[in-house]
């Protein structure tokens, strides 16, 4: 999330476009269907179970809502329909996934770094300084996390604080659990 690009702005909303365009930033609702082999699936589709929805990453729809282990289905049975970012499908494609139709695609033509990096700087500087460190000296520690992170210690605020290091990490959990 530090690094990352996020959207911004209104999108450019295309429907029923015909030819998938990997420059695309946004948001892209598709049937797509996934390869029969792969380790490691790349798109998650919610699946309703008798009480409850799953996040199931499935190569075959009608074997994630059947809980079958071997799959005997066809290409129509396999294929789901979902809204993902155009980044996790672009790297779909790549790993052999195959876009059967799109409904609609929201394009951001803006996008930022800066959207959290804020939020993450304060509450990373604050976990970092209730932190212990492995370092010599505290000036070590400050120079090295600013090489690494750019983020700048108070040396006189690199004290050993559990307490308030888990807030400060609470917070930035509950960040990346939120939009991660």
């Amino acid at each position: 999330m530090y690094y990352d690009y996020y959207p911004v702005g209104h999108p450019k909303k295309i429907f029923n476009p015909k030819v998938y365009d990997k420059n695309w930033f946004g948001l892209i609702k598709c049937k797509i269907l996934p390869p029969r082999n792969l380790y490691h699936p790349v798109l998650p589709v919610k699946i309703k179970m008798k009480k409850s929805e799953k996040l199931l990453f499935p190569l075959c729809y009608k074997c994630a809502v059947d809980q079958n282990k071997i799959c005997n289905h066809s290409q129509n049975e396999r294929q789901f329909i979902g809204t993902w970012a155009t980044d996790e499908v672009n790297k779909a494609l790549e790993k052999g996934y195959i876009i059967i139709k799109m409904y609609e695609v929201w394009n951001f033509k803006e996008k930022t770094t800066d959207l959290f990096k804020e939020y993450i700087k304060n509450f990373m500087k604050i976990k970092l300084e209730s932190s212990k460190h492995n370092y010599s000296s505290n000036e070590e520690y400050v120079k090295e996390v600013f090489d690494k992170m750019g983020i700048l210690l108070g040396i006189k605020q690199i004290i050993d604080n559990p307490g308030r290091r888990a807030v400060a990490k609470l917070c930035l959990v509950s960040l990346w659990g939120k939009f991660g």
